[in-house]
């Protein structure tokens, strides 16, 4: 910027791509955007009949909206879990801190849809929290 001008937030781009500033310096908090792919820590667990995530917010503070702080669950693809099936039902109720790869879908959980996390590979530990 140039003295005089307001200030702004100026993104730096390469290749004509936007280059993303880094979410532990910025005071943002925003949602999973539906067919998004990220990188997510947190536990696995069963709920009401599912196989969920339940977002770690301690390690991942830009999730931490108001309303997902209130429900930290996604349902995981059921498709994926019994692909992954050794792998996660062995952190199942542990309390163990896994960190996968994910990408945000929209699944029917009997006659209603919900927004959920289909596993692109198996969980790797981040050991107990």
């Amino acid at each position: 910027s140039h003295p005089g001008d307001s200030p702004r937030c100026a993104v730096p781009k390469l290749d004509l791509d936007k280059v993303p500033f880094p979410l532990k310096m910025a005071n943002t908090k925003f949602d999973l955007a539906e067919g998004e792919t990220y990188v997510l820590n947190g536990r696995i667990m069963k709920k009401d009949g599912y196989f969920v995530f339940q977002v770690d917010f301690e390690t991942q503070p830009w999730l931490a909206t108001q309303t997902r702080v209130q429900n930290p669950y996604f349902v995981l693809d059921p498709l994926a879990v019994d692909q992954a099936n050794m792998q996660i039902m062995g952190k199942v109720g542990t309390g163990e801190l896994v960190q996968m790869p994910v990408v945000v879908k929209r699944f029917s959980q009997g006659a209603l849809s919900t927004v959920g996390l289909q596993i692109l590979a198996p969980p790797v530990s981040l050991g107990s929290q």
